[in-house]
């Protein structure tokens, strides 16, 4: 923040923040105008852009489950094969035994 000596630097950064928040104002009234623009029914090419990004998104989810699901299963089938691993071993130190 800059430090303010006197009167006349005073309105001169009042003058400029107006003038920011003026422009700040225009440019969210544009933008506004902009995310109206494109939800009305009669603008098919942002339509069909909102239609392709859920479809992408879907399909990105859809990837994230299989990938999920893959990799739950090799956590299970790993176990499963650590288990059978050591209850073979010790099957075969107890035969060897006898």
């Amino acid at each position: 923040m800059k430090k303010i000596k006197n009167m006349e630097h005073l309105k001169l950064e009042k003058k400029r923040i107006l003038q920011e928040q003026k422009t700040l104002e225009q440019k969210i009234r544009h933008d506004w105008q902009d995310l109206k623009d494109s939800v009305l029914p009669g603008k098919r090419t942002s339509a069909n852009s909102l239609q392709a990004s859920k479809s992408k998104s879907r399909i990105q989810l859809e990837d994230i489950l299989k990938a999920t699901l893959a990799f739950g299963a090799s956590l299970v089938i790993e176990k499963l094969a650590k288990a059978a691993t050591t209850a073979i071993v010790k099957r075969t130190k107890k035969d060897a035994d006898e």
